[in-house]
């Protein structure tokens, strides 16, 4: 096919990617109409010079997906980024079909570093990220007359198989059959042919100029950089380049037992965890995120409002492969966090009736086992104490501080105290005011020796059935004896 001449001036010089875009990091909370948008790429002019030219290509917006493009490929009429206007993919190709037409939609002119069997050119794109594994296609076209290498690589290097690169067919996009085409005539059979085994995609056994030969991939496996090496086989071949994206819809609702919840934030991330985009519920509960790219791995992930929990999963897997996705959360009333310990002795017996503080919540009074509790604590950090410790104890033991997570429903327990009751010195038997002549004092006891009157036991010491008797006997005889004397 002869190539047609560029709508725009290839002069000028390719902006920075941090300027062509932002990452999208915000998302309008308004529900969308469901529907599966395609979108064609968009391409910077051409810069540089022959053998060292740039340029820069954006695929899709959310997740954002781009690349940088570099060619040795030579100059010539038609090389450069053309417009779209007088040649185009129209609806009724197979690409076309689930991608929409490209009419006036850009795409890429190059040529072989020369026009020889020996010299190709090599075209290559590095892209932003890694491309996703569907939802995306790229287009070579005016595959006549010449042949195009297809190399890639993917995470970490590995170089990417024919299946990966999801070879779809070819098709001749003049054909007189298709609705929609441009003006340009072609060969419904004239289609170039792909070869798996070594990545090559060439044009009719003829080698003839031609109008139309095209084909599709779809890659089912994530790129870094695409490679193409443009061969020439007779005459003075140019080839097209296009690449598409489709995106899709998420939608869904939060809502509680009374209805729909305003106000609940939610993230979307895609397979490696890059947020893509925030939004919130509006008041009727609804939220929304439109043209997303259409492939797999997404998840929505909601964030109750404060004193609120998820009543179920909190992260919602969103496949878009196929059709929108739609992910819904329910929200519910956080339930009381309690707090719990006991006051025991040393011994592990419980000590009734001691005041236990949390200090901005209140106090709570242990029972007869020494167990108390707080019924509902709010999040914060906290570290208890006690008043109210019955006489002669000491805290041994206290509890550290604990901390209750903000959205936590989970009782925190074991915030235990050890009193122990304080040691009582020796006691000196001596009475102050007994005389300290060694005289016997009335009651019978000499002071400091600690004898019972009559026995001579040890007071100090224990009782024993044998000294009781004795003293018994002792008091009874002298009773006796007190009786005679007053007959």
């Amino acid at each position: 096919m002869k190539a047609l001449p560029p709508r725009r001036r290839l002069a000028a010089p390719v902006l920075a990617l941090g300027t062509l875009f932002g990452v999208l990091t915000t998302l309008i909370a308004a529900p969308a109409n469901a529907a599966t948008v395609a979108h064609w790429a968009d391409w910077d002019e051409l810069s540089g010079t022959a053998g060292a030219y740039t340029t820069a290509v954006r695929i899709a917006d959310a997740p954002a997906l781009s690349a940088i493009v570099t060619s040795d490929s030579r100059a010539g009429s038609g090389t450069g980024r053309i417009s779209g206007a007088s040649n185009w993919l129209s609806g009724d190709t197979p690409v076309g079909q689930k991608y929409g037409s490209s009419r006036n939609q850009p795409y890429l002119n190059l040529r072989p570093l020369a026009d020889n069997a020996t010299s190709p050119s090599t075209t290559t794109y590095t892209f932003s990220r890694a491309t996703p594994v569907s939802g995306w296609t790229f287009v070579l076209g005016d595959i006549d007359a010449d042949s195009v290498r297809i190399s890639a690589t993917g995470p970490g290097g590995a170089a990417l198989t024919a299946s990966d690169l999801g070879f779809r067919g070819g098709f001749n996009y003049c054909a007189g059959d298709l609705t929609g085409k441009p003006s340009c005539t072609g060969d419904a059979t004239d289609v170039p042919s792909w070869d798996p085994a070594t990545l090559t995609l060439t044009g009719n056994a003829a080698a003839a100029d031609t109008d139309g030969a095209a084909a599709w991939f779809e890659p089912t496996a994530p790129i870094e950089t695409l490679t193409f090496s443009f061969t020439q086989r007779a005459g003075f071949p140019v080839y097209q380049t296009w690449f598409a994206a489709l995106s899709r819809d998420i939608t869904g609702s939060v809502t509680d037992a009374a209805g729909p919840v305003g106000g609940v934030e939610l993230t979307l991330t895609d397979a490696g965890g890059t947020v893509i985009g925030t939004t919130a519920t509006d008041a009727t509960g609804a939220y929304a995120f439109p043209g997303i790219q259409a492939t797999s791995g997404y998840t929505v992930t909601a964030t109750p409002p404060s004193g609120r929990a998820l009543d179920g999963p909190g992260q919602r897997p969103v496949d878009l492969t196929a059709s929108d996705g739609v992910a819904d959360f329910r929200i519910r009333d956080l339930a009381p966090v309690t707090v719990s310990g006991s006051v025991r002795d040393a011994e592990g017996m419980g000590i009734p009736g001691v005041t236990v503080t949390i200090p901005g919540v209140g106090d709570a009074v242990t029972g007869p086992d020494g167990a108390y509790q707080f019924p509902d604590v709010p999040a914060g950090q906290y570290a208890a104490t006690l008043k109210g410790i019955p006489e002669g104890y000491t805290v041994t033991t206290a509890p550290p501080p604990f901390t209750i997570p903000v959205g936590s429903e989970a009782a925190v327990e074991d915030v235990d105290f050890v009193i122990t009751l304080d040691a009582v010195g020796p006691v000196d038997p001596v009475d102050p005011e007994s005389p300290d002549d060694g005289s016997t004092p009335p009651g019978g006891q000499r002071p400091g020796t600690g004898m019972l009157p009559a026995t001579g036991a040890d007071s100090t010491g224990p009782l024993t059935l044998a000294g009781l008797l004795l003293g018994a006997g002792a008091a009874v005889l002298a009773l006796g004896r007190l009786r005679s004397a007053r007959r």
